[in-house]
């Protein structure tokens, strides 16, 4: 659950560093937007982790945080491209959350897996549905 945390901390920081960088014609949208999803991204993270406290797994939030900024820092810089690249990044982010979640999913326990498959729900209709409705504009 670790490597979770930490992909929903990295694209929170991610999100939020779009959110204050964003520019051009749809900006007011876009940053309304992106400030949206690095809520989401942030509660996420938030309930990952405690869940791990929950079933005694410790958590060790400075390891979670330099995996998360390591991963940030190797996207692309939202400041460089047009907004549709963070976007696309963003759509490449949820695919990892989703891959991690199937990885973790058959050996979870029947609560922990209940809870994953609510991340993956959400994370699917962000890649599905926000995301992908953005990047058809």
């Amino acid at each position: 659950m670790e490597q979770l945390a930490c992909l929903f901390r990295a694209a929170q920081l991610y999100a939020h560093s779009a959110h204050n960088q964003v520019r051009g014609a749809s900006f007011f949208a876009d940053h309304e937007f992106l400030g949206e999803l690095y809520g989401e991204y942030e509660e996420a993270y938030d309930s990952v982790i405690e869940q791990m406290i929950g079933l005694n797994m410790g958590a060790d939030i400075s390891k979670i945080t330099k995996c998360a900024c390591d991963i940030a820092t190797s996207l692309a810089d939202p400041a460089l491209f047009p907004p549709e690249m963070s976007f696309q990044v963003l759509l490449k982010v949820e695919g990892d959350i989703q891959a991690e979640i199937a990885r973790l999913t058959p050996t979870a326990d029947i609560g922990t897996q209940n809870k994953i498959a609510q991340f993956f729900e959400d994370s699917q209709h962000r890649a599905n549905y926000k995301i992908g409705q953005r990047l058809k504009k």
